[in-house]
């Protein structure tokens, strides 16, 4: 099984492309999807939140995942506790779902932290999908209602531009028209699926 890591940064187009992936029934480990799921009502990942962080968050004793974002990302060492707390359950949730994936021929893991966790080292493969730095900022301010200060403020909790293009294998561009993306995704699954035939 090849593994590839899948990311871009905020508002460029990552989800997205998971989802033109998902369509051509590629296996896709979605950690977005993860989180939210760990951190529904009793499950473990809202369990350990508000074990770290004041009550305030838990209006009615559940999770305001918008007012926490809030919090969390206005701060880096906010973003980092954040991280610490969830990382390890997501991680152990993926680990979970690769060992029950290992007959699919490649699995994207979506990731949209892929390099600042250091998950990048487990992939064989890395896809990063790129968009222009304004596109992404009102595309994220027009989505979450986020000022331009937020967005801004939630970049710079992010890599770079620069890091992200060191570390890809191939790169989607999101920047055109949603036929223009799914025509590299599509080019894409075909360079994947006659890599993924080669003798290792």
């Amino acid at each position: 099984m090849m593994l590839i890591g899948l990311t871009g940064g905020i508002a460029a187009g990552k989800s997205a492309v998971s989802s033109f992936l998902k369509e051509q029934h590629i296996a896709v480990i979605d950690t977005d999807e993860i989180a939210r799921r760990l951190t529904q009502p009793g499950n473990a990942g809202e369990e350990a939140l508000k074990r770290v962080f004041p009550a305030r968050f838990f209006p009615q004793n559940t999770l305001d995942r918008q007012k926490l974002a809030r919090y969390c990302f206005s701060s880096l060492a906010r973003t980092d506790k954040l991280n610490r707390t969830l990382h390890p359950l997501i991680q152990d949730e993926v680990t979970r779902r690769l060992a029950q994936m290992q007959e699919e021929p490649f699995v994207v893991l979506d990731v949209p932290l892929l390099f600042e966790a250091g998950w990048d080292k487990l992939c064989d493969r890395v896809i990063v999908v790129e968009c222009d730095r304004e596109t992404r900022i009102a595309r994220a301010m027009a989505r979450d209602g986020l000022t331009r200060r937020e967005v801004e403020a939630r970049m710079a909790r992010q890599a770079s531009d620069e890091t992200r293009r060191r570390g890809a294998d191939y790169r989607i561009d999101n920047s055109g028209t949603e036929q223009e993306t799914r025509a590299q995704v599509g080019d894409l699954i075909r360079i994947l699926k006659k890599e993924g035939a080669k003798p290792e």
